[in-house]
């Protein structure tokens, strides 16, 4: 256990913390959400709460807005006990929970009207402070707009200036930058550092929390939590100063990167090795020789600053026991990007309880008129009958034996898995997709990338089959969708966001449900279930109910579902959202060896840490494509002398801007 409180590094000893956690536990049914958090949260900064979905982020935060009483210890905000007074301190609370919580059905001003309604505010004050958020999010010009209609950005810019009206000591932010894309990411960032900056004088305390490692080293300081319990409590620097000296970039021959990256990783100086791009990213054990660069499969090795996600790895490398990564395959049954832990239970709750709550427009199973269509990304657009998915009684161990039906088209005479031609959606007057072009080859792991709006989900559920394109031409697995999109479909795996398995359903019962509805027989069933369970490393979990399954396990039983019928291309949608690095390296070690096979991988992500994985990068904006490159060549578009290493998230930000510029210079 980490005491925060007792951290020789925090600069800000004698200042007297606003908010004080002493032995902090909290227990669900059955549960235990937080279990000894020590912490003192000083003014003046912003607090990072960092950790993976289930750490007990939303769980603390509603403990320290007195919405919760703890099982065991004490919560102080501002000297007050939150389980005996928290009525004194609400009134300079702000809080933005995870999700977008306003009314839809209100428009911009209606939402910030009501908040200030809420906090009785003077007519002239209203009005004053509504003027300045208003101009300070940029939603100004977007007032009579409803709330369901913005952006992911712009509603969480709306969240934020709901919670920011009543100027409040206290701003505690549940994950506002989820969903949103890195330009709004930025943005959200510099209104809460602006709105700090004024309220210092006054003592303003921000405790933001995220699943993004990276934002971390935005924050004073950073409170890591895992699996309930407090890993680090420290400014990020000297959070990585244990990793200075232990990070490079290796490189490696632009074909083979993930084999050489499993390769690196069984060197016994290295920690951790994955793919960046063009390159790996290695990060050594603490202790061990710097190794050559030929010794680890490559040609050159150059340091490189550690990420708050090397020291992430690193906390866990040493804390958790060790165990073999599982492959997708044989042949990857030997190759650990890196020593996970055994899987461990993430915070489970109750199903009546509102902190994890599901998305209103969380992925089902849809179950038209017709045979089901696998679990679809969320959108007003629902699948027709007539294009329901036609069920087809292959083997799903011998994909070379299936029998293809439908239009003949470039992948089945050996070109890509998926061709673009001009491809256009419009709604009415308004056209998403504007003439877009690009091609996937067999193998190949392409993301699409876009600022929220900008098309990028629309040419997705295209591609999915689920939505029928207004002109251009769309080639999916070698047949076309405008005239066999129910045959594509048969030939594509999904995997959604958010779990969009059922609940109730063990392991097994879901993935049986799953091979019913893709027509394999009862022979083909348990061959395909069989191999799942055992190609997954889910035997152990067969019989457990869905629900009961930490979130990495939960991963890969989707996974797992979505490949039953051997697809040869498989999309996904924010594959990795707000799992722990380790999860995702093991989940993504998987997905390369799929590819590595020949499976055609389609991701679409405002995660930039998920984009490095990808091969080609497809950047969306405005209905159109600014850009299509390798990660690598995407920075070197946009290296200066002032930015001579620019992140993916730097290139995206500025291509986008590029984009931008051209088309108003037109």
């Amino acid at each position: 256990m980490v005491s925060d409180a007792a951290d020789p590094s925090r600069a800000t000893a004698a200042i007297r913390p606003s908010v004080s956690l002493a032995n902090l536990r909290y227990v669900y049914p059955g549960a235990v959400a937080l279990d000894g958090v020590d912490a003192a949260i000083t003014p003046g900064m912003i607090t990072g709460l960092v950790g993976p979905d289930g750490a007990g982020k939303t769980t603390l935060l509603r403990l320290i807005a007195g919405l919760l009483r703890p099982t065991a210890g004490s919560v102080h905000v501002f000297g007050q006990d939150m389980a005996t007074a928290a009525a004194a301190v609400h009134p300079a609370i702000g809080y933005m929970p995870q999700g977008f919580g306003l009314y839809e059905d209100l428009s911009v001003a209606e939402n910030l009207d009501l908040f200030a309604d809420l906090h009785t505010m003077a007519a002239d004050l209203r009005a004053a402070r509504i003027a300045r958020l208003l101009r300070f999010t940029g939603l100004a010009p977007f007032t009579a707009r409803l709330a369901g209609k913005l952006s992911g950005g712009m509603k969480q810019k709306l969240g934020l200036a709901c919670a920011l009206l009543s100027r409040p000591r206290l701003l505690l932010l549940d994950e506002p930058s989820v969903g949103v894309d890195p330009l709004s990411r930025r943005e959200l960032w510099s209104i809460v550092n602006a709105m700090l900056e004024e309220g210092r004088d006054d003592g303003m305390v921000v405790i933001w929390a995220t699943a993004y490692l990276d934002e971390a080293a935005r924050c004073g300081r950073v409170l890591l939590l895992h699996q309930g319990h407090l890993l680090a409590g420290s400014p990020p620097d000297a959070f990585l100063a244990p990793l200075q000296g232990r990070v490079f970039r290796l490189e490696v021959p632009r074909t083979g990167r993930r084999a050489m990256a499993r390769r690196a990783a069984r060197h016994p100086a290295v920690l951790d090795a994955l793919v960046a791009g063009d390159t790996l990213r290695v990060v050594l054990r603490e202790g061990a020789a710097v190794p050559s660069p030929q010794e680890l499969g490559g040609s050159a090795l150059e340091p490189l600053p550690p990420r708050f996600e090397d020291g992430f790895i690193d906390r866990l490398a040493t804390t958790a026991p060790a165990r073999p990564v599982a492959g997708a395959g044989a042949a990857q049954a030997d190759t650990p990007v890196i020593a996970a832990p055994a899987s461990p239970p993430v915070i489970a709750r109750p199903a009546a309880d509102p902190v994890i709550a599901a998305p209103a427009a969380s992925p089902v199973i849809a179950q038209p008129a017709g045979p089901p269509v696998i679990a679809r990304p969320a959108g007003p657009q629902q699948p027709r009958p007539d294009d329901a998915v036609t069920a087809r009684p292959s083997d799903p161990a011998q994909p070379s034996n299936r029998t293809v039906v439908g239009t003949a088209g470039p992948a089945m005479t050996g070109g890509p898995a998926i061709a673009v031609h001009d491809l256009v959606r419009r709604f009415g007057s308004f056209v998403a997709v504007d003439h877009v072009t690009f091609a996937v080859a067999r193998g190949e792991i392409f993301g699409l990338l876009g600022p929220n709006g900008a098309g990028k989900s629309t040419i997705f559920r295209m591609l999915c089959g689920l939505l029928r394109p207004s002109g251009g031409t769309a080639y999916v697995a070698g047949l076309d969708l405008l005239r066999a999109s129910a045959a594509a479909r048969e030939r594509v795996g999904y995997m959604a966001q958010h779990f969009s398995l059922y609940a109730e359903l063990s392991v097994r019962e879901n993935l049986r449900f799953f091979a019913r509805v893709y027509g394999l027989n009862r022979a083909a069933q348990a061959r395909a279930i069989d191999a799942a369970l055992h190609r997954f490393d889910l035997r152990g979990h067969a019989d457990t109910v869905a629900r009961d399954l930490p979130l990495g396990l939960k991963q890969r039983l989707a996974l797992a579902a979505s490949l039953l019928h051997a697809p040869e291309i498989l999309f996904l949608d924010e594959p990795t959202s707000g799992v722990d690095p380790l999860t995702r390296r093991e989940f993504w070690n998987r997905i390369g060896t799929l590819a590595d096979d020949g499976v055609t991988v389609l991701v679409t992500s405002h995660f930039m840490d998920e984009a490095e994985y990808c091969d080609r990068l497809g950047i969306v904006s405005q209905g159109r494509l600014a850009a299509v490159d390798t990660p690598a060549e995407l920075r070197a578009r946009v290296r200066t002398a002032s930015l001579p290493d620019p992140s993916l998230e730097d290139a995206f930000i500025a291509l986008v801007a590029q984009d931008s510029a051209h088309r108003e210079a037109a």
